[in-house]
């Protein structure tokens, strides 16, 4: 595309295309915005789909890694560290553009032509610029816990809860914000443990801010326009303010499948990751779940 409105912003490409490289056993997107590090799983199947995988704030790329492990048998599985996550955290700022490009970059430096993009919480958020800016790419969009569509489906009450949690984040020392999210996100002990684990890792002021910054563009985004499918989950008992609700109106109002995971908090993929598995797996292989 050569023009692009999202976040307020308009006009011609403005990144220039990052360069593929290697580092430390993972794949290296090297763009003047920072480097970005992503790990590939190849399917031995010719002409096999490629998904892509989004984590949300404070995570990393590993919160997928079983999720990317069982898709690996029947498709190509992507799963980058966002800007100013894990070993992408020297990069010069978190925007959803940014994410859109470095995503885009990364599917051309592996030669694939369309990719089912599945996005968590800010993840979600910049799956959705991506379909918006490269609807061409696009095979799918599975949004997952997050703020769907733009403006149109969000209400002003969750974002200055979730702007609070961000200046809350900013002070917090990495332990407390790990014990703290992990326990609010997951609903099960495995769960918790699980993202417990990866949060410890994370720069807690880098998380933040790119909660933050995301929130700052949701005012402005809107709601990609390509000719894809699109399905929205949720976890049963998500307890990030508004994200349930949001998810379930955002169904409706765009009439676009919606997939409940029972028995799932926020991240559903480590709650019920054999639920989460068959509704994403039923999507990208075409047997998308009706609307409940």
């Amino acid at each position: 595309m050569d023009n692009f409105e999202i976040g307020g912003g308009t006009g011609a490409d403005p990144f220039p295309a990052g360069k593929n490289g290697e580092e430390s056993g993972a794949l290296l997107l090297s763009s003047p915005r920072g480097d970005a590090y992503y790990w590939l799983r190849r399917c031995p199947q010719e002409g096999a789909p490629w998904l892509v995988l989004l984590h949300g704030a404070g995570m990393d790329h590993s919160v997928f890694r079983e999720t990317a492990e069982y898709f690996s048998r029947s498709a190509n599985v992507l799963t980058p560290d966002l800007p100013r996550h894990g070993m992408s955290e020297d990069y010069s700022e978190f925007t959803l553009r940014s994410c859109a490009y470095d995503v885009r970059d990364m599917l051309n430096s592996e030669g694939a032509e369309r990719a089912y993009i599945a996005g968590h919480c800010i993840g979600g958020c910049a799956a959705q610029a991506f379909a918006r800016l490269f609807p061409e790419y696009c095979a799918g969009l599975a949004l997952i816990d997050t703020f769907p569509f733009g403006q149109s489906a969000y209400r002003g009450w969750a974002c200055a809860a979730l702007g609070n949690m961000a200046g809350l984040l900013r002070v917090m020392p990495a332990r407390a914000f790990a014990a703290a999210l992990s326990g609010a996100f997951s609903v099960t002990a495995q769960g918790s443990r699980r993202l417990m684990e990866i949060m410890l890792r994370q720069n807690t002021a880098s998380a933040a801010d790119a909660l933050a910054d995301t929130i700052s563009e949701l005012g402005t985004a809107r709601p990609p326009e390509g000719c894809f499918p699109t399905l929205v989950m949720v976890g049963e008992h998500d307890r990030v303010p508004g994200i349930r609700i949001l998810g379930e109106r955002a169904a409706r109002e765009f009439t676009v499948p919606l997939a409940r995971i029972p028995g799932a908090g926020h991240t559903p993929y480590l709650d019920n990751p054999a639920a989460f598995r068959r509704a994403l797996e039923d999507f990208v292989f075409g047997l998308v779940p009706a609307t409940v």
